[in-house]
């Protein structure tokens, strides 16, 4: 049987399409299931207890998200990583939230940045414990809430478009980073402060840094993966 798959716990017989793409979404980006990995529909089935049909529409979703690869006769599969994939997921990333943390500077609310504050909090406390899934999920959840921030409704639909793919990329990137839990803890906090303090100029800078910097360490990831491949 998959082993990747034993973690996951049976879906409930309520919204079951939404909650097998959540549980499998879930399965994927804390590594259970591993990059590469041929998802069998039936066996996914019998793990969660549901029909193939649920099952089948999640993996249509996750498909859309970028989260897995593949189709019927060929067979579905978790998605790899290459250069070239983050190459375009980091430029367009970039690019967005350049515009999302400029927008946030000039509209975000006190709700907003009693969000982003929880958050950080969060962050630290994750990191202390040295908790890397748990970080990894607040990581996204920050620059989720920024986006949010943005109060941009089209900028906040292309970065969904692109958040799942991020988010799997992190965790990728994580595995073997003895720093991540430092470096999320220091640099969430330091974006959040250019936001309360508004300072634009201070908080491009400080975009483009935390977001160039998770690109070359992901980069060195996968340079090595291809020399040890």
């Amino acid at each position: 049987m998959n082993s990747g798959v034993r973690a996951v716990r049976p879906a409930k017989r309520t919204g079951l399409s939404d909650q097998v793409t959540d549980q499998l979404r879930d399965a994927i980006l804390t590594g259970e299931l591993a990059k590469g990995e041929r998802l069998s529909e039936v066996e996914l089935a019998y793990r969660l207890d549901v029909s193939r049909g649920p099952v089948r529409e999640a993996m249509m979703r996750l498909r859309h998200e970028g989260l897995v690869r593949g189709d019927w006769h060929r067979g579905t599969f978790v998605t790899t990583i290459n250069r070239r994939d983050a190459e375009e997921l980091y430029s367009l990333r970039t690019v967005l939230e350049r515009l999302a943390f400029q927008r946030a500077i000039v509209g975000a609310t006190a709700e907003d940045l009693s969000r982003l504050q929880d958050i950080v909090d969060e962050i630290d406390t994750a990191a202390g414990r040295a908790d890397v899934v748990r970080t990894l999920k607040l990581d996204v959840a920050f620059h989720d809430a920024i986006y949010q921030a943005a109060h941009h409704d089209r900028l906040y639909q292309s970065w969904l478009g692109i958040r799942s793919h991020i988010a799997l990329f992190l965790l990728h990137r994580q595995t073997d980073d003895s720093n991540y839990l430092a470096i999320a803890a220091t640099e969430h906090r330091e974006l959040l402060n250019a936001i309360v303090a508004k300072r634009s100029t201070t908080g491009q800078a400080l975009v483009e840094a935390h977001i160039t910097s998770a690109y070359e360490r992901l980069c060195v990831r996968l340079k090595q993966e291809e020399l040890a491949g």
